[in-house]
């Protein structure tokens, strides 16, 4: 056997050897035509015969580049399964390909809110996969599924597993501070809808301290705080205006009560005293 352009270093090869170069040319030529599903007969058996390191990885090379086409199709679990199939039974090192199909094959389920069935792959590649690569596509059902939640979810749902996940590091503390105040502040609105703004903002000054010290808390909490005071100065200046000054000197002592002092009922009501002592 002549390696090509290498015509000094002739080597004497045996029957099977021959017959595994012959195999050598077929998976060329059917390379070159893209017919990789083909190829991967022929890489075993050429395996077989030789039985070197040159036709291991030649054959894991058969076995990849059929998986990638597979892949490109969208049939990530069939690609997975023959990966799977293959790296156990010829004991190869496929780990990297194997994340990615499943990592192809979870974004494809958890896109379709299928969060189930990936929890059940996920569980049958406990042992196929790197330990670390497993956890990060654990994590990213959580998120996938939390975001769903988050977005169509109810918030007596969503709250308890967000504050779960952030202390599981399942999901980042960005993650948590953006889900956090989105799931608050929406309900902030509803109390307010439901109820009115002093009940919205006494919610938000009854939450944990790490998350009412949020940003986006600590705005949704003052615009509860100034919807509920223009709330109060527009009963007054109704009730002012109707020439009801003790029901409208009332109000104001009435919502000072309740926040004393408080910046804009404080003006209303030494305006009302300065004109009507």
């Amino acid at each position: 056997y002549v390696p090509p352009g290498n015509y000094r270093n002739r080597d004497q090869i045996n029957d099977k050897e021959t017959i595994a170069l012959i195999f050598q040319n077929r998976m060329s030529l059917l390379q070159k035509k893209n017919l990789h599903d083909q190829v991967i007969g022929i890489a075993v058996d050429r395996w077989t015969l030789a039985e070197n390191k040159k036709s291991q990885i030649d054959m894991n090379d058969s076995f990849r580049n059929w998986a990638a086409v597979l892949n490109n199709k969208g049939q990530y679990i069939e690609a997975f399964d023959l990966m799977r199939e293959v790296s156990e039974k010829y004991d190869l090192a496929n780990k990297d390909l194997l994340y990615s199909l499943a990592y192809n094959h979870i974004i494809t389920l958890t896109n379709m809110e299928n969060y189930n069935s990936a929890e059940i792959f996920l569980s049958k590649t406990k042992n196929i996969l790197e330990s670390s690569d497993h956890l990060k596509l654990g994590n990213l059902v959580i998120r996938e599924n939390l975001a769903d939640l988050v977005r169509n979810g109810t918030y007596n749902e969503s709250l308890p597993l967000i504050r779960e996940a952030v202390k599981s590091g399942s999901i980042s503390k960005s993650m948590w501070q953006n889900w956090i105040t989105i799931l608050h502040q929406n309900k902030a609105l509803e109390i307010s809808e439901i109820s009115s703004w002093w009940d919205a903002w006494q919610y938000l000054k009854t939450l944990p301290n790490e998350e009412k010290a949020l940003s986006g808390i600590i705005e949704s909490s003052k615009l509860a705080h100034d919807n509920w005071s223009f709330e109060i100065h527009n009963k007054f200046a109704d009730l002012f205006n109707a020439q009801d000054f003790d029901g409208a000197e009332q109000v104001l002592l009435d919502g000072l009560l309740l926040d004393p002092g408080n910046r804009i009922l404080s003006k209303d009501l030494s305006d009302i005293k300065k004109t009507h002592p």
